[in-house]
């Protein structure tokens, strides 16, 4: 695997970067709240944190909202980061 890794670079991770996340489904839970699946591309995201859900490219809404959950493979975390496909409520 070092043959590899001197071959193969690591690419840049955008971590200081605002958090963006591509969202890929939605899902509506009554008595929860919205669920949102997809993978981060850039930056970090925790807890309370309050975020910015932005529409489609023809409405371009923008909802105010405070992410309330995260999870990774039905595990909680605290935190994610650039690369981690997640589940935020």
């Amino acid at each position: 695997m070092d043959t590899v890794d001197t071959y193969i670079k690591q690419p840049e991770r955008l971590v200081n970067a605002p958090f963006l996340l591509a969202i890929e489904q939605t899902y509506v839970i009554t008595g929860r709240g919205t669920v949102v699946t997809g993978k981060v591309e850039q930056g970090i995201v925790k807890l309370s944190d309050n975020l910015e859900v932005v529409g489609n490219s023809k409405k371009r809404e923008i909802l105010q909202t405070i992410c309330l959950g995260l999870e990774m493979f039905r595990k909680s975390m605290d935190y994610a980061e650039v690369g981690d496909m997640l589940v935020c409520l």
